[in-house]
C-alpha cells in the first residue's frame, strides 16, 4: 500500500517477527523521538493504537489528543484499521464514483405550468 510505519517496541518486535519494516519509536515517557513527538512533527497521517488496560488507557491520552488537534484519523480498534485500510486500498485500485444517497423525485408542475424544481425524496421512518 506504500506506507512507511513507525512502531513502538512491542508493536516493532512484533512486525519484525514476520518481516514488515518498520522505525522504532518510544512510547510515552520512554525515551526519544516518541510517537506524540513524531506526530505533532506532522509525520503520521493515520495512527493505529490499541490498549490493554487502565495504565495503557492513560498513557495514550496525549497521543489521542494530538491526533485530534491536528486532525488525524486514529484507530483504536483492530477491527476499525482493518476496515480503514481496506477503504485505502480500495480508493487506490479504483475511481471514487458518486452516487446519491436518495433518488431524485419527479418534478410538479406549478399552476402555471413550470417545473418546480427538483426534490429529493426523505425516507420517513414510522
Amino acid at each position: 500500500m506504500g506506507f512507511a510505519l513507525d512502531a513502538t517496541p512491542g508493536t516493532h518486535a512484533f512486525l519484525t517477527k514476520y518481516g514488515i519494516p518498520a522505525d522504532l519509536v518510544a512510547k510515552v515517557g520512554g525515551g526519544f523521538p516518541t510517537c506524540v513527538t513524531q506526530l505533532a512533527a506532522g509525520r503520521y497521517q493515520l495512527v493505529i493504537n490499541t490498549t490493554n488496560g487502565e495504565k495503557a488507557i492513560l498513557d495514550s491520552y496525549s497521543l489521542r489528543r494530538t491526533a485530534l488537534e491536528k486532525r488525524i484519523p486514529y484507530c483504536t480498534l483492530l477491527t476499525m484499521a482493518r476496515a480503514f485500510l481496506k477503504a485505502i486500498a480500495a480508493l487506490q485500485s479504483h475511481a471514487l464514483t458518486l452516487s446519491p444517497l436518495k433518488p431524485e423525485v419527479p418534478t410538479k408542475p406549478t399552476s402555471n405550468g413550470t417545473a418546480s424544481g427538483k426534490v429529493i425524496a426523505h425516507a420517513r421512518v414510522p
